[in-house]
C-alpha cells in the first residue's frame, strides 16, 4: 500500500496502480490509497485522449487537477499543467469547426487558470469571430 501510493506521488502511475491493486488482495483499501488509484486511473485515461479527444481529456483532467493539481506522470506534466492545456486544445478544435463562441468561453476557462497571455489574445481572436 505505501509503496504503491509511493509511486504514484512519484509518477509511476501504472506501477503505483499495481502495487496497490495487489495490497487490495490482502484487505480493503483505505480511502486514502484508493482515491490514489482512481485519480492516477483517472489521469491515464485522460492522457490517452491527448490530442485525439480534447473534450474527453478536459474531462478526465477536470476531475484529477481539482483533487490532486500535482499528480504527474513520466512526462513531468502536472494534472493541473495538463488540464489547462487540454482546455486550449479543445478551444482551437473547436474554433476549426467553426464553433467560435464555445471556443471563448474554453479559451476564457484556460485564462482565468493559467494568467496566460496567450490564450487570453486567443480568447479575444475567438470573441471577435464569435457572431
Amino acid at each position: 500500500r505505501n509503496r504503491g501510493t509511493w509511486n504514484i506521488g512519484a509518477g509511476s502511475l501504472e506501477e503505483g496502480i499495481y502495487d496497490l491493486t495487489l495490497a487490495e488482495r490482502f484487505g480493503v483499501l483505505d480511502t486514502q490509497a484508493n482515491g490514489y488509484r482512481t485519480w492516477a486511473r483517472y489521469y491515464i485515461t485522460g492522457a490517452s485522449f491527448w490530442g485525439v479527444d480534447w473534450s474527453q481529456a478536459v474531462y478526465y483532467f477536470g476531475q484529477v487537477a481539482p483533487q490532486y493539481p500535482n499528480m504527474h506522470d513520466g512526462t513531468g506534466w502536472s494534472a493541473s499543467q495538463r488540464y489547462i492545456e487540454a482546455i486550449a486544445g479543445y478551444a482551437q478544435w473547436l474554433g476549426d469547426q467553426g464553433k467560435w463562441c464555445q471556443a471563448e468561453d474554453q479559451y476564457d476557462e484556460a485564462y482565468e487558470l493559467s494568467g496566460n497571455d496567450v490564450y487570453r489574445e486567443a480568447r479575444n481572436n475567438a470573441s471577435d469571430n464569435c457572431k
